[in-house]
């Protein structure tokens, strides 16, 4: 008799265990329950305060004049930043070909000027390079004339300004240089090329052309002599 009470007593025991670690385990759920929606709510929280510092950042895609290609810049402003630069580039090297007289570099600023001019510019240009009066005629290398590109100001439209000044140096005379300051007004563009050889693709990859230059002293600068 006492040992079927001992039996009872022991599955009594036995399930009350089991209710015990049931209502422990429930415990235990709804406590890591509890904290996933913390978690969670805290997220979103973060996610929602966030949400005004987020920016869309404009991408470009550059596309090159000659071959087509493309290439993708990150953003606008680089975008408009590359295409300055490359303006101011182009600008600067045919007013410095078309400036410059040294006599060593007569052919390569000749080619170049040749390259980046258009139609009208190169009727202007080449006359001080033809007849008994060209200017290597004349000159020959007793004479260096070196511009200085001071400012290039792009206002819009394919038009250029742009300052600088003219080193004069005369090997035949003693005398110092003559400086001059001149403003030259520029108008380009940049013009798609199916048929150009290598050679002249490499120098000017991206068809820039001047349409129209002009070249005039600066006002109230000191002006003795220059190329026009």
């Amino acid at each position: 008799m006492f040992g079927r009470q001992s039996k009872e007593l022991e599955s009594v025991s036995w399930e009350a265990d089991l209710v015990l670690n049931e209502r422990k385990s429930r415990t235990v759920a709804w406590r890591i329950a509890v904290a996933a929606c913390a978690v969670a709510a805290v997220q979103g929280a973060a996610i929602i305060l966030m949400l005004p510092l987020k920016t869309v950042v404009p991408s470009v895609v550059m596309v090159d004049k000659l071959t087509g290609e493309g290439q993708i810049v990150s953003t606008a402003q680089e975008y408009v930043s590359t295409s300055t630069l490359s303006d101011k580039h182009w600008v600067e090297r045919f007013v410095t070909s078309r400036e410059r007289y040294v006599y060593r570099f007569i052919q390569y600023d000749y080619d170049t000027v040749r390259r980046l001019a258009g139609d009208q510019p190169w009727a202007n240009y080449t006359p001080l390079y033809e007849g008994s009066d060209a200017l290597d005629v004349r000159l020959k290398d007793n004479v260096e004339i070196i511009p200085s590109v001071l400012s290039i100001t792009l206002t819009g439209n394919g038009m250029a300004t742009v300052r600088y000044e003219l080193k004069t140096r005369d090997y035949r005379s003693t005398a110092p240089p003559v400086v001059t300051r001149r403003v030259a007004t520029i108008r380009y563009e940049y013009k798609a090329r199916n048929l150009v050889l290598e050679k002249e693709a490499i120098a000017n990859p991206f068809g820039f052309t001047v349409l129209a230059y002009q070249t005039d002293p600066e006002m109230g600068g000191d002006n003795k002599g220059g190329t026009q």
